[in-house]
């Protein structure tokens, strides 16, 4: 972020503006949580935006309220490949394999959630997938599981981020 947008803090959660970051926050500051970190001789970063950082309005009270998908924003970068012509091939490294001492030490670091966790986690979503179905019998809602817990990389105590459509 700070090399493609120098002057801009790129906060990507805003308790200020956005009002499920004001609810969760503790402190009230604005803040950077999210990151892309990028360091490689072959890529390169061309072009960065916050996503998510725009609200809709919905009507409480017979006010309209500003609210956003989520208490934080998303971040999509546009990375370019390029190759410098002095040096003869691309280097390509694999991860050792011998992932089951790396797994084993992620466990005990409780990087992952336990399966009562992941229970957890599946009885609030279907709760609140059977909430949102019984307040919209119309039946047209597409409900999708995104960030952290749809790409597998949540950790104990992530939040669920849900897109509802």
């Amino acid at each position: 972020w700070k090399s493609l947008h120098p002057l801009s803090e790129g906060y990507t959660f805003n308790p200020s503006v956005n009002l499920l970051a004001k609810i969760t926050s503790i402190s009230g500051l604005p803040q950077r949580y999210d990151r892309i970190l990028l360091k490689s001789e072959h890529w390169n970063a061309q072009r960065i935006d916050l996503m998510g950082n725009q609200p809709h309005f919905v009507v409480r009270d017979n006010d309209e309220v500003p609210m956003y998908p989520s208490d934080h924003y998303a971040l999509k970068c546009d990375l370019n490949f390029s190759v410098d012509a002095n040096k003869e091939k691309v280097g390509y490294y694999e991860l050792n394999t011998e992932s089951s001492n790396f797994q084993d030490h992620l466990h005990e670091k409780k990087a992952f959630e336990t399966q009562e966790e992941a229970r957890n986690r599946s009885t609030v979503l279907n709760e609140f997938k059977e909430l949102l179905e019984n307040s919209c019998p119309e039946g047209n809602l597409v409900i999708l599981v995104c960030g952290s817990a749809q790409l597998g990389v949540n950790s104990p105590g992530s939040d669920n981020d849900v897109l509802v459509v």
